[in-house]
């Protein structure tokens, strides 16, 4: 009896702390899951509270407060009496997609027992990110100049700079009433990080002029420099490839206006192009052009098979803003390309386009890599081509384990095929028009793609001489029938999916691959110019190097050569004699293109109709 006594109390006390355990998993459980593609609890922007919302639902939250408090109102609060302006007058600009994509990466890692972690303790605890923001300075002290009678009427005039016909004037200042601009802007700048419209206090008091004569002279020399420089506008696809735009700064001279900036402490006078022409420009040339919206690809299971939706597509917008700092700070810094103009990279958003359902049952939830090659210039035979081949690439799936080859996915290449005759090169020193010129752009875009993604590269083969259309150096790939292949594996434990888009109007071609990423992570060193190779010096050497740190440790280096012929030596439109016809296969009779990862000392050289 005694012993039944002290059991039922310890079996309930046993039952208790099961039940509660039970309890506490399934609470983790269900609390992990909502939130698998939701903001962490105690998420705030600001004022707002986006915890456990979407992005989609966060991004809505904050761009309706963003409106409304545009429209308020702050306070100017001096001893002449209160004043106030309003935020949209200031024009601020906030990074919304840069601040939810940093508040989702909070308990999205690779680490899922840190997830865990993350995602109940923040039920606890805050995390407060602040958007990254953008005012016109100079816009927010003529505004509260304005705005106060006192100031408007007795303005401290700064030594200035005025454009007189084709001639920039220096004119002297004089003193007035002013007030402490920097602690006004600094107390503006903390408002809209809070996004808290607090009144802000302007002390009045006699000034003089900030900008003296001498800095005047200073920035009309500037000027007169700015004038006969030209501003190139550059925009990277992947750091290789890029398009420029070009603003003549003498036939806009009328562009050039003054502004006051404070370097170390002390104010000086530079000469920056007007934001409004510029934004003007930018939208009108390049905004229409870089656009365009991202889309993603939807997996489902049809049969037990994967079944794609849609073909995913960066998208792309001009920051118009974020450019117009990045031009004018150019001109202040007085930053020189070689050729003495001043270089700017274009700021563009990108958007990337991705797994609309990264949680599918087939685990295709990442982005592994994009590459891109730009095939303008191209003839029209050459650009049909590539369209046409490109199909054959399109939602590939490649099982863990399994190897890819490029020729045999791409098959038959002639005629009865569909492709157009375009140039191949033949005996590695000349090019001749045949069935498929132009697959090699598709070859090398994936292999590109491949190579950045970190997946095993088992077979390449660089061009015999270098095509501008592959640049870098180093970064083709060369195919031909019963020749040179591509072939990689998926050395990861995940499906990878292929999919391309030929981008005509742009001429570009995208390839990415997608997978789960496993955490590996990379590094790469090129081109890297060896130099000469030959007794003549009749080719010459690239190098990239691949640096694989896998997630348990372990690291993979990769070395990929590639030896081009000296370019002096290609001819052109050799005649179809020179080869031995066999169908619709081409071999030529002297072989010339190179294998990776082979030393010079011991390449063997062998091709049969490489397409370029």
């Amino acid at each position: 009896m005694g012993h039944e006594e002290y059991s039922n109390p310890r079996r309930k006390a046993v039952a208790g702390t099961l039940l509660l355990a039970g309890w506490l998993i399934t609470a983790v459980a269900i609390n992990n899951a909502y939130l698998d593609e939701r903001l962490v609890w105690n998420s705030r922007v600001g004022p707002l509270d986006v915890g456990g919302k979407t992005i989609s639902e966060a991004r809505t939250l904050v761009n309706d407060y963003l409106r409304e408090f545009k429209s308020m109102a702050v306070t100017l609060r001096s001893n002449e009496g209160n004043y106030t302006i309003i935020n949209e007058e200031i024009q601020p600009q906030f990074d919304l997609d840069a601040v939810l994509h940093d508040a989702y990466e909070i308990g999205h890692k690779q680490d899922f027992v840190d997830n865990q972690k993350v995602r109940i303790f923040s039920i606890l605890k805050t995390t407060t990110l602040y958007l990254e923001i953008w005012f016109d300075e100079a816009r927010f002290v003529l505004n509260v100049i304005e705005r106060i009678p006192k100031l408007r009427n007795n303005k401290v005039l700064d030594a200035s700079v005025v454009l007189s016909g084709k001639e920039f004037i220096a004119l002297p200042g004089q003193e007035g009433f002013g007030f402490n601009d920097k602690a006004a802007l600094e107390q503006y700048h903390n408002i809209l990080a809070s996004l808290k419209p607090e009144p802000i206090m302007i002390n009045i008091e006699q000034k003089s002029p900030d900008i003296t004569l001498d800095m005047a002279h200073f920035a009309k020399r500037r000027a007169n420099q700015l004038v006969h420089r030209r501003l190139v506008m550059i925009y990277s696809y992947d750091g290789y490839n890029f398009d420029e735009w070009k603003i003549d700064n003498y036939e806009r001279r009328n562009w050039i206006e003054f502004r006051k900036i404070v370097e170390f402490g002390n104010y000086s006078l530079y000469p920056v192009l007007n934001s409004d022409k510029l934004r003007n420009d930018l939208n009108k040339r390049i905004a229409p052009y870089m656009y365009r919206a991202k889309e993603d690809i939807t997996i489902s299971n049809e049969g037990g098979k994967i079944h794609v939706e849609g073909i995913a597509k960066d998208g792309y917008y001009l920051d118009v803003p974020k450019t117009i700092i990045a031009i004018n700070n150019t001109i202040i810094a007085n930053e020189l390309d070689t050729s003495g103009h001043y270089a700017v990279p274009l700021v563009v958003a990108h958007l990337l386009g991705g797994v609309a359902n990264p949680n599918n049952e087939f685990g295709v939830s990442d982005v592994l890599a994009t590459g891109v090659t730009d095939f303008f210039g191209s003839p029209e035979n050459r650009k049909f081509n590539i369209n046409h081949a490109s199909q054959t690439f399109q939602n590939v799936v490649i099982e863990p384990g399994k190897k890819f080859s490029f020729l045999k996915q791409m098959g038959k290449v002639d005629s009865t095929t569909g492709y157009e005759k375009e140039l191949v090169i033949i005996n590695g020193d000349s090019t001749e028009p045949q069935y498929g010129g132009g697959m090699c752009q598709v070859s090398s875009t994936l292999f590109r793609t491949v190579f950045f993604s970190g997946l095993k590269i088992l077979k390449r083969a660089n061009h015999s001489f270098e095509v501008k259309y592959y640049l870098p150096s180093g970064l083709d790939a060369t195919v031909a029938d019963f020749g040179p292949d591509l072939v990689f594996e998926n050395d990861t434990k995940n499906i990878v999916l292929m999919q391309n888009l030929v981008d005509l109007k742009r001429t570009k071609m995208y390839f990415k691959l997608f997978g789960k990423n496993d955490g590996r992570r990379l590094r790469f060193d090129g081109p890297i110019q060896d130099g000469p190779v030959g007794e003549k010096n009749e080719h010459y050497r690239v190098t990239w190097y691949r640096y694989v740190e896998f997630a348990d440790g372990k690291e993979k280096n990769d070395k990929f050569i590639s030896v081009y012929r000296n370019k002096d030596l290609v001819k052109k439109h050799q005649p179809e004699n020179l080869l031995e016809k066999k169908d619709s296969i081409f071999v030529p009779i002297s072989l010339d293109t190179t294998v990776f990862n082979i030393p010079a000392a011991s390449r063997i050289d062998s091709t049969s109709n490489p397409h370029p």
